[in-house]
This record gives structure tokens, C-alpha cells and sequence, in this order.
């Protein structure tokens, strides 16, 4: 990604602080929503592959062995899988950046 590209669309927690302190002096009436999932449902563009390890790279294995099983290997008597994400994982720039709610919403 370019740099111009990777903004985040999280607010500073410092900017956050001075505006409610603001709108609580002038006594304006304030709204906050929060919409679950919302970085859960962007699609993620490119190759972003994740290291599993331990027990979550055994979990998977045993929701789908048939899928997983294959992907498993053993690193120094740990558990370990690469996997390639389709979404977005929570933290992940390109989560903040895609999963963006409209501002018609």
C-alpha cells in the first residue's frame, strides 16, 4: 500500500477528549455508535497470510479436518498453520481502511 493510502480512520483518543469535553460545556446533545463487525465484513485485497500457533492452529484442525488438516505441521513441538486471509482481521490496516461505514448510514 502507498503511503497516502494507509490513513487510518480511527479518531485520536486526544481529539475525541477535547471535543466531548467541548460539546458538554455548550451542552450539546451527543450520540455514540458503535456497529459490531463492522471490520469483519471487508474484504481484504492482496496476500496477507497469518501464523497460527498452539491450540488455535489445533482448533482449526478439529472444525475441519478434512480442510485443515493438510496445513498443519509441527515447529519445534508446537503447532503451527499459515492461513491466507478472504476478510479483513481486526487490527489490520487495511480493516481500518476498508471497513469505513458511509456517512449516508
Amino acid at each position: 500500500m502507498k503511503k497516502e493510502e494507509t490513513s487510518s480512520s480511527t479518531v485520536a483518543v486526544e481529539s475525541l477528549l477535547l471535543s466531548a469535553t467541548m460539546d458538554a460545556y455548550e451542552r450539546r446533545d451527543m450520540a455514540f455508535v458503535d456497529i459490531p463487525g463492522a471490520f469483519m465484513q471487508a474484504d481484504m485485497v492482496g496476500n496477507v497470510h497469518v501464523k497460527l500457533e498452539g491450540r488455535l492452529a489445533e482448533l482449526l484442525t478439529k472444525l475441519d479436518p478434512k480442510l485443515y488438516n493438510e496445513y498443519l505441521y509441527n515447529n519445534n513441538g508446537k503447532p503451527t498453520m499459515y492461513v491466507k486471509l478472504k476478510k479483513a482481521l481486526y487490527g489490520i490496516l487495511q480493516a481500518a481502511i476498508s471497513g469505513r461505514i458511509s456517512p449516508s448510514l
